[in-house]
């Protein structure tokens, strides 16, 4: 049976989500982004954008996943999600994610503070939490998830999980790859990260062979080690770094994303052909391209090789 196989972009920003026009076009909402395969759905992270990506939870699909990189505040605002308060799917949207995610969760809609509705109330969640640490290989009809721990402030190492999902199609495994706000290089103080080999390392082979990664792409080298020293230890990365890492992992297309607040749509582009640049004298065979609002990537039966099959909605 062929597997419909789409990626799509609702949430592109990092830390805060930017709301005036000078960031459109790149995107305003944070981390929120669908992997549908066939009649099953996967929100990967819950920022501000999943209100938008809850329209693609149609009668269609069947089966539904929300998948948590980890708890922080872009990353999980679902409160006004109304699929997250009632939908079709029998069992619910099922939950992955780390401890810190669970935590995060109890405490956001605690049904006082934060958000007003308890957690118990949200009706179309499942009330099951499947808990990750990173290294884990889960077996779905559809694909096979495998995870990553990534080091994240505060908690350090399993901080954030990365996810890679292996579909199987008529032509062979797709693999779609998402991972977000991990940090290679340095502990928070600017302090030298001791098992920077050691996770690199790692990372290259969990994404090894990826015909789509979605990363964390926040900072530029020249942010990270001249202009705004101070990120160091933030728990994100720089663009030119995933290149880096991608070229050694053979990775045919990154789709750079958690856009930098301070990054509106002018300096993106410009940022845009800086990555292009280096790529290439990289000798980087994949391609590269920044996540954009509304961005679809249908992989189909076929693996995507270059940007030129992306689509923006209208």
């Amino acid at each position: 049976m062929e597997n419909n196989i789409e990626l799509k972009i609702w949430g592109t920003r990092g830390s805060v989500p930017c709301g005036s026009a000078e960031f459109m076009k790149f995107g305003g909402d944070t981390s929120s982004y669908t992997l549908q395969i066939g009649d099953v759905l996967r929100f990967l992270d819950a920022g501000t954008g999943i209100t938008r990506a809850s329209q693609k939870l149609t009668p269609e699909i069947n089966r539904a996943y929300l998948n948590l990189s980890h708890g922080h505040a872009d990353h999980l605002n679902m409160g006004c999600a109304g699929s997250m308060y009632f939908n079709n799917l029998e069992n619910g949207i099922y939950i992955t994610g780390n401890e810190n995610a669970k935590n995060s969760l109890d405490k956001f809609f605690d049904g006082k503070d934060l958000w007003p509705v308890p957690l118990s109330q949200l009706g179309g969640l499942n009330k099951s939490f499947h808990l990750l640490e990173g290294g884990e290989t889960v077996q779905y009809s559809d694909s096979e998830m495998q995870t990553l721990a990534n080091y994240h402030p505060p908690k350090g190492m399993g901080g954030s999980i990365g996810y890679r999902f292996n579909i199987p199609t008529a032509d062979g495994n797709v693999s779609v790859v998402y991972t977000t706000d991990m940090e290679f290089d340095y502990t928070p103080g600017g302090i030298v990260q001791p098992k920077s080999a050691e996770m690199k390392s790692a990372y290259v082979d969990f994404i090894r062979g990826a015909d789509i990664l979605l990363a964390d792409t926040q900072n530029t080298n020249e942010e990270y080690n001249v202009t705004t020293k101070f990120v160091r230890g933030f728990g994100h990365p720089t663009v030119e770094q995933i290149v880096d890492l991608a070229n050694e992992a053979d990775v045919k297309t990154i789709i750079g994303t958690h856009h930098s607040p301070s990054h509106n749509d002018e300096l993106m582009s410009s940022l845009e052909t800086h990555v292009r640049d280096y790529a290439t004298g990289e000798g980087f065979r994949g391609d590269f391209v920044y996540a954009r609002d509304g961005m679809t990537i249908s992989l189909g039966n076929t693996p995507l090789k270059r940007a030129g099959s992306y689509e923006l909605a209208a």
